[in-house]
């Protein structure tokens, strides 16, 4: 009886090609993220910066895409005071559940002065709702976030020599 045996030397596998395609993925969403941010105030005078922060680890992927803006912090995660008071005909330009930001502003000047006034010593007005933009961002990418991922884990696959699928 004769058998015929085959070995087969494995591929070794590439750990850095993973960490390129995980890290390829990591920037492709902190990007796909600065944009979506940017809509949220698009019509303001003035805009935040944005930072993009990316950690890779054996163990995890961690990604961030940050301001460190007051207003944009007062507006995102709502204050429970409002020191700045707002003229008559005042109209927010972003509201509570309501991704992009729309036309307001005051009517006149800003400024000009008696625009609005900022008060630090008394809350004067109502408190500002939470605009909760970073998790309508978040909901808007979690499942491109996962194809992304994906994708980048089968390059990593491939990339090492190895066959992805069947």
């Amino acid at each position: 009886m004769l058998t015929d045996v085959k070995v087969v030397k494995p591929i070794q596998f590439s750990a850095f090609q993973f960490y390129k395609k995980f890290r390829s993925a990591a920037d492709y969403t902190t990007v796909s993220w600065e944009k979506k941010f940017r809509i949220t105030h698009s019509t303001w005078d003035s805009h935040p910066s944005w930072k993009r922060k990316i950690n890779l680890s054996a163990n995890e992927v961690k990604f961030t895409t940050e301001t460190k803006d007051k207003i944009y912090y007062f507006l995102n995660f709502g204050t429970r005071k409002r020191y700045a008071v707002m003229p008559n005909g005042w109209r927010s330009k972003t509201r509570p559940g309501q991704f992009s930001a729309r036309a307001g502003g005051t009517p006149f000047n800003r400024n000009a002065p008696g625009a609005w006034d900022w008060r630090e010593w008394a809350a004067i007005a109502r408190a500002i709702d939470a605009r909760e933009f970073d998790k309508q961002v978040l909901s808007q990418t979690e499942k491109q976030i996962g194809r992304t991922f994906k994708y980048a884990m089968q390059q990593g696959v491939i990339d090492s020599g190895h066959k992805y699928g069947r």
